[in-house]
C-alpha cells in the first residue's frame, strides 16, 4: 500500500494491486470471493477455479506478510461438478473456516443439487467438516463470522422441493461450537412462495451476530441475541429493489451493512445501512 502525498501536503493512502497466483494448468478463471486476515502478516483468501482439467474447484491463497502462495483445498462434488468457497473467517493465522456449496447429481432430468460445503484451517492444511445439512433440500452457505475458533456462525439459504425442481429459498443458519456444525432456526420475512437469503454475517462476540440478505423486493437483517435470530425492522430506499452482500460489527450496536439498490429501468447503485 502506497501513501502518495495530497495537494494539501497531507499522506493519503490508497490501493495498489497486488499480484496473486492462479489455480489449475492453464485455468480459464480464478474468483477470491471472501478473504479474512487476523493480522497484517497473516491472511486467507477463498473461492473457486475452473480450467480444462478441473471443471469448477475450491481455491484458497494465503498471505505471509510479502507473497500471496496457493493453499491446497478438497473437494467434495465429483467430477465435473462445482465446489466453491464463499466465505472465510479466521480468528488466527492457525485457525480458519470456510463455506460454500458443491453440486450433486439427481439423475435424469432431475438436475443438479447443491449441499453446504464448510472447510476448516490448522495452520498447515484444509481439511472437509460435516455440515449440517437440511434433510431432503438443497442448501449452500455464503457467509461465515468466526467470534473465536470455537464459535462461528454461517448463513446462506436452502430450497423447498417443487417436484423435481428445488425453489425457493428459506434462510439458513448453521453455528459452530468447536465440535460440530448444528442447524440453528432462522426466521423468514418473505411469503412461503417468495425466497428469502442470507449473504453474510459478522459476529462481534459469541453471543452477538447480525446477518444480511435479500428478500425478492427487499434488504433483509436479522440479528442474534439471548439465543435466537430474529428479524430487524430495515429502511428501505423505496421503490428499489435492495440487497445486501456484506457486513461488519465492532460492537453489538455498531455495524455497517453494503450492497446495492436497482430500479426497474436496470440502473443499480451503492447502499449502505448503519446500526
Amino acid at each position: 500500500m502506497s501513501m502518495p502525498a495530497s495537494a494539501s501536503g497531507a499522506a493519503k493512502e490508497s490501493w495498489s494491486v497486488v499480484p496473486s497466483p492462479n489455480e489449475g494448468p492453464a485455468p480459464q478463471s480464478s474468483q477470491l470471493l471472501s478473504v479474512s486476515c487476523p493480522s497484517a502478516t497473516a491472511c486467507m483468501a477463498v473461492g473457486t477455479y475452473r480450467s480444462r482439467r478441473s471443471p469448477n474447484a475450491t481455491l484458497a491463497e494465503s498471505w505471509d506478510g510479502e507473497t500471496w502462495s496457493i493453499v491446497p483445498s478438497p473437494n467434495v462434488g465429483p467430477a465435473g461438478k462445482q465446489d466453491v468457497l464463499n466465505g472465510v473467517s479466521c480468528t488466527s493465522a492457525s485457525a480458519c473456516a470456510a463455506v460454500g456449496a458443491y453440486f450433486i447429481n439427481l439423475g435424469a432430468n432431475r438436475g443438479d443439487l447443491t449441499r453446504a460445503l464448510v472447510e476448516s484451517w490448522d495452520g498447515r492444511r484444509w481439511s472437509i467438516v460435516p455440515s449440517a445439512n437440511v434433510p431432503g433440500r438443497g442448501d449452500g452457505l455464503n457467509g461465515v463470522s468466526c467470534a473465536s475458533a470455537a464459535a462461528c456462525m454461517a448463513v446462506g439459504s436452502y430450497s423447498h422441493p417443487v417436484g423435481a425442481h428445488f425453489s425457493p429459498a428459506a434462510t439458513l443458519v448453521e453455528s459452530w461450537d468447536g465440535r460440530r456444525w448444528s442447524i440453528v432456526p432462522s426466521p423468514n420475512e418473505g411469503l412461503a412462495s417468495n425466497s428469502d437469503e442470507l449473504n453474510s454475517v459478522s459476529c462481534a462476540s459469541s453471543t452477538t451476530c447480525v446477518a444480511v440478505g435479500s428478500t425478492p423486493a427487499n434488504v433483509l437483517v436479522e440479528s442474534w441475541e439471548h439465543g435466537r435470530w430474529a428479524l430487524v425492522p430495515v429502511q428501505r430506499p423505496a421503490p428499489f429493489n435492495d440487497i445486501l452482500d456484506g457486513v461488519s460489527c465492532v460492537s453489538a450496536t455498531s455495524c455497517r451493512a453494503v450492497g446495492f439498490l436497482s430500479s426497474s429501468g436496470g440502473v443499480t447503485k451503492t447502499v449502505v445501512e448503519t446500526s
